[in-house]
């Protein structure tokens, strides 16, 4: 009777810890890599082949950007983090309260059409892309620490993706935003919500 008690409870004690194990290995999935690398190793963590890019520029401080990984519960297994922060905290756990800012400001004419307060810890990467075929389709996730908290406020964060080029259904796009929510709504706190 001794015996099987013990077992009981190294069996609970087993399931406990395997639970706990698996949690921490769940949450910790998300790898972040390649922070303060040239703008050209940030886009080799998620251009897909067929693609040829040039004149790749960051400007945004080397802690706030980098590659990641293991994104399967974020529904994109891999690809550029670009924050307003530290990027080695899109790891943390969603309670984790992640108020580190990168300390920049710029004057970026597309990010101030989307908000006009759009000074403030800017992350920029950009570069040139002649995709192989003629489509090429971007996938971004957006999350910000401000929501819901400060929806509606003085603090907005936005996020934009802009393209020049040609036009497949003729002419040219200049600086058009394609990061929307619905028609021609921002990407923003303010909208996503």
């Amino acid at each position: 009777m001794i015996n099987n008690y013990i077992s009981i409870l190294f069996n609970k004690f087993l399931l406990i810890f395997i639970s706990i194990i698996i949690s921490y290995t769940s949450y910790s999935q998300l790898v972040i890599s390649n922070q303060g690398g040239t703008a050209a190793t940030i886009l080799s963590g998620f251009i897909g082949t067929g693609l040829t890019i040039t004149n790749p520029v960051i400007s945004c401080p080397s802690l706030a950007y980098g590659t990641f990984s293991g994104g399967t519960g974020i529904g994109v297994t891999n690809g550029v983090a670009l924050t307003t922060g530290l990027a080695s905290q899109l790891s943390s756990p969603a309670t984790t309260f992640m108020s580190t800012d990168n300390g920049t400001t710029c004057s970026d004419a597309q990010l101030i059409s989307l908000d006009a307060s759009a000074t403030n810890d800017c992350c920029i990467l950009e570069f040139d892309v002649v995709p192989a075929c003629n489509s090429l389709t971007v996938r971004f996730l957006f999350g910000s620490e401000e929501y819901p908290t400060f929806v509606n406020s003085s603090f907005n964060d936005a996020f934009g993706f802009f393209v020049t080029g040609l036009n497949p259904a003729g002419g040219n796009y200049t600086n058009k935003n394609i990061a929307i929510v619905t028609g021609t709504t921002i990407c923003s706190i303010d909208n996503v919500n």
